[in-house]
């Protein structure tokens, strides 16, 4: 069976050989835009073996166009060799989104080259290869109709061939006042050649900044008062994998800007909101019968997220295409939905409404510094509404995610690099703001536990946790969050328990430390009189941290990790096991890098079994060589074994 296998498999790469040779030595594929596309496949031949990879992508370019009235065309130009049915699934058949409102789709391209020939056709697109369809996420949701999602599907497809695609989405309403971009150089597969194009009137000269060895665009003057710049990279290695919210962080990148200057965007991203901020009379007598028993403005800030969650569905779609055109506020409370940029709409002018102070505010989690040298809405993660007691003397200060309908409280939870408050007044200045990575991000928990013969097991504890692991956001509330978090947090230690008691010593946004008391349910005993304890992860802890990209089965990866900050985590459980028999107990380890640390201690204090472990994430950046050395610790700290303890009565 493994012979057959292995014959099938030379036979494989032999066909797939054989018939991409076949493609350099058929006839001309011609040029495309000024590209010779039978040189581009000759290129690849040169640089990558076709029998290893899945596609290769000869061409990935980019055009943006900004027109003599501030619109915008952008060209998109792919050439792809495919040479398995992952990179079919992947290059053939596109998705395209686009918004039928403000702009125009224009398929030019769509072919595939096989044996010596274009098909369906070398100058025409197939009329059953464009098919437009509504978003699944839009379908219950009229207003926002105009958003299209156009399938591009490539005919004649064998592997392997090469396919292009060449479309343009132009917009067809006035200019907003500005645009801006990122283009990352490195794609999901090797490339020949990957540009960046940015044509515009000579007058309006736009402003780059390049990281990570990103080529510096050039230079070139174009009939009728126009210029263009061109940033190209040829024999570019794929993108690092898994991949980071933020590749620019470790990738060649360009960022792009027409804006003239912060203020003057500021200007038009204020406007977004303050037009449409008007409430009904209605709509506001509703909110105070909803507000009436609400003392203080916590409490209503709470209670308007959760108005806001009961009453309007989230719309999953882009927002980026439909960044200048919110509804009002009052259509989003009326019609019962809306995507991310209406319900901050809609909740900016519930805040005020109320008597708070609200504006839009856009963050950044992007590490890179290049982020304050152009204006511009590309290099922002979200925006969030900030929110702020409106008399003064009033402590409220939370951030609403119209995207998730939390409250936050901890700033630092949020990842924070950068953020922007686009206020045009003199009340409100703009504000720029840059953090680096600090210290002080800290989880300290002590645990112990006795058994009393007359309610079996109890246990006291406390908390001390401080800035990016301060859990505010999960204990404060109108209700009992306090009491149940902390019987989560208990649990996750020692098993089901219950919270009886707690008392607070420090509750702000940077810095929570409490005690608190409780009762464990009986732990299980296997049929020699044994008693199991597992030892577990504690929640709102370290490993509730990682980001979504981390996965400790990867013993490989070519992208950085990227905490939001350096954390450390100590937690310390002590059992009183007086005259019980330890069976069982973890073995003390210790593993310290230049990443961090992971430790456990076990010792004897008089009748107290005391287990302490450590772990310490020193740097917020890990580069891919350093992998390893974080992944030990994580698995370490993740290792179940590690966590038994078996005591036995006597």
């Amino acid at each position: 069976m493994i012979r057959i296998r292995c014959i099938y498999s030379v036979s494989i790469v032999i066909m797939i050989l054989s018939l991409s040779a076949s493609l350099l030595s058929a006839a001309s594929m011609g040029s495309s835009n000024g590209h010779d596309l039978d040189a581009l496949l000759a290129r690849a031949a040169e640089t990558c073996d076709f029998s290893e990879e899945d596609a290769i992508i000869l061409l990935a370019s980019r055009t943006v166009s900004i027109r003599d009235d501030g619109t915008m065309k952008t060209r998109v130009h792919s050439v792809v060799w495919i040479g398995t049915g992952t990179a079919i699934h992947e290059y053939a058949d596109l998705r395209i989104p686009w918004n039928s409102s403000c702009s125009s789709l224009d398929v030019i391209r769509l072919r595939t080259w096989r044996e010596g020939m274009w098909y369906p056709s070398e100058s025409e697109v197939s009329a059953t290869a464009v098919v437009e369809t509504l978003p699944f996420a839009v379908a219950r949701a009229d207003d926002y109709t105009a958003m299209r999602e156009t399938m591009l599907l490539h005919d004649g497809i064998e592997v392997p061939c090469v396919i292009e695609t060449v479309y343009e989405i132009t917009e067809t309403e006035g200019a907003p006042g500005g645009a801006d971009g990122v283009w990352i150089f490195h794609r999901d597969d090797r490339a020949v050649m990957v540009e960046f194009v940015l044509e515009a009137p000579a007058g309006d000269v736009p402003r780059f900044v390049t990281g990570n060895s990103a080529p510096v665009p050039v230079k070139s003057d174009l009939s009728e008062g126009r210029v263009r710049f061109v940033s190209s990279m040829e024999d570019v290695p794929r993108l690092g994998v898994p991949h980071i919210v933020h590749p620019e962080g470790h990738a060649p990148f360009l960022f792009w800007s027409t804006w003239k200057d912060w203020q003057s965007m500021a200007d038009r991203t204020a406007s977004t909101f303050e037009n449409f901020l008007t409430l009904s009379v209605d709509i506001r007598e509703r909110l105070h019968e909803r507000l009436v028993n609400e003392l203080d403005d916590a409490s209503k800030a709470i209670r308007i997220a959760a108005v806001i969650d009961e009453r309007v569905r989230l719309v999953r779609c882009d927002p980026r295409l439909r960044k200048f055109e919110p509804r009002p506020a009052g259509r989003t409370w009326e019609t019962g939905y809306g995507h991310v940029i209406d319900r901050g709409v809609l909740a900016t002018a519930l805040f005020r409404a109320a008597g708070m102070k609200a504006q839009p505010e856009y963050i950044s989690t992007v590490f890179n510094r290049y982020v304050l040298e152009l204006p511009g809405l590309s290099i922002f993660d979200r925006r969030l509404i900030h929110i702020q007691s409106g008399t003064e003397g009033g402590c409220l200060d939370a951030w609403y995610n119209p995207g998730t309908g939390e409250l936050i409280r901890n700033r630092y939870s949020t990842g924070i690099r950068m953020s922007w408050q686009p206020c045009s007044g003199s009340d409100l200045p703009i504000k720029t703001e840059y953090s680096e990575f600090s210290s002080g991000n800290s989880f300290d928990l002590t645990v112990s536990i006795e058994h009393d013969e007359n309610v079996g097991w109890k246990g006291h504890g406390h908390l001390s946790a401080k800035k990016l692991l301060c859990p505010i956001d999960r204990m404060s509330g109108s209700g009992d969050e306090a009491v149940s978090w902390l019987q989560k947090l208990s649990g996750s230690i020692i098993g089901d328990v219950k919270v009886t008691s707690y008392n607070p010593y420090t509750f702000d946004a940077q810095m929570i430390s409490t005690s608190f008391d409780f009762v464990v349910d009986d732990f299980a005993e296997d049929s020699f009189g044994r008693v199991r304890i597992s030892s577990g992860t504690p929640s709102g802890g370290i490993l509730e941290m990682l980001p979504g990209d981390l996965r400790l089965y990867h013993e490989h990866r070519d992208s950085p990790v990227v905490f939001q900050d350096r954390m450390s985590q100590k937690v310390l459980l002590r059992i009183k096991v007086d005259s019980m028999k330890l069976v069982h107990v973890p073995e003390p380890a210790s593993i310290e890098n230049t990443v961090g640390i992971f430790k456990i201690e076990v010792r004897k204090e008089g009748e107290w079994l005391v287990i302490e472990r450590e772990l310490e994430i020193r740097k917020p950046v890990i580069q891919s060589g350093e992998w390893p050395m974080l992944r030990s610790l994580l698995l370490e700290e993740s290792d179940a074994s590690s966590r038994a303890i078996l005591l036995e009565k006597q």
